[in-house]
């Protein structure tokens, strides 16, 4: 798969059925590998420090200059701060009292492998951010990178039932740690940290693409469009959300400490 591509619900929904399935596996024994315990937002922060980070997103004027991009940036860049360097998607299980699953971490379109004739699933690769969370992070970053704004939006609240409804059905009777109710609060909870990470590294490969001398102009228009629409979408969502989620966040620390 392609982030510059428009990708088919289907196949979002065959990946969501995947992960399902990989969280009910991880829930049928206990994990003992400490690397999944590890907290890795220290490892992001030393990767990109805060002003590259936000510089980053200011560079997103120079591909897309509009008033309403610039208005959309200054939003985004007072959020910044908050949720650079946020731990939520590691720690909310143990915040909000439920157990964690498997999730990979980084799954976005580079990383899932698909049928060239069929378009069907082939594998979901590259695990070296495996870590113990919630679930619907993995399947936000993958809907993000994959759908078109748009369809993504309409398209999430019946990914996350079919990715639950999987975790359920492959549980062999076993009681799932939470409901499909509690499931979607949780992505309300993380999008912002999920989109604000994965917006940054969005805009990085716009930048990379432009300026690739293997396309025709023609191409990077036409790549532009589709990535630009993602991108944009995913940054209005994380202003839209990060207000519907204050009533939520009273007792929520955002960058909890872990013990190392």
């Amino acid at each position: 798969m392609n982030f510059y591509e428009k990708h088919r619900v289907e196949q979002v929904r065959q990946i969501a059925r995947a992960l399902g399935q990989i969280q009910a596996c991880s829930l049928k024994k206990e994990p003992t590998n400490p690397q999944l315990q590890i907290d890795l937002t220290s490892k992001m922060e030393e990767m990109w420090p805060l002003e590259t980070f936000r510089g980053m997103f200011k560079g997103l004027a120079a591909i897309d200059n509009s008033e309403k991009t610039l208005e959309l940036i200054e939003k985004v860049d007072e959020l910044i701060e908050k949720y650079y360097a946020s731990n939520l998607a590691i720690t909310i299980p143990r915040q909000m009292g439920f157990r964690p699953v498997l999730v990979n971490g980084d799954m976005h379109t580079g990383n899932v492998l698909i049928d060239t004739t069929s378009g069907d699933l082939v594998a979901l690769i590259d695990w070296q951010l495996t870590h113990l969370g919630v679930g619907v992070e993995d399947l936000h970053r993958i809907a993000m990178s994959a759908l078109p704004t748009e369809e993504r939006r309409a398209a999430m609240p019946i990914l996350i039932e079919v990715m639950y409804d999987s975790l359920v059905e492959n549980l062999d009777g076993a009681e799932p740690p939470y409901t499909l109710e509690k499931l979607h609060l949780f992505a309300d909870l993380i999008y912002p940290q999920d989109s604000i990470f994965l917006a940054y590294a969005f805009v990085a490969f716009i930048s990379k693409i432009m300026k690739d001398p293997k396309l025709t102009d023609e191409e990077k228009s036409e790549r532009k469009e589709v990535m630009l629409d993602k991108v944009i979408g995913a940054l209005e969502d994380l202003v839209e959300i990060d207000e519907k989620n204050k009533k939520h966040m009273e007792n929520l620390n955002l960058k909890l400490k872990l013990k190392t």
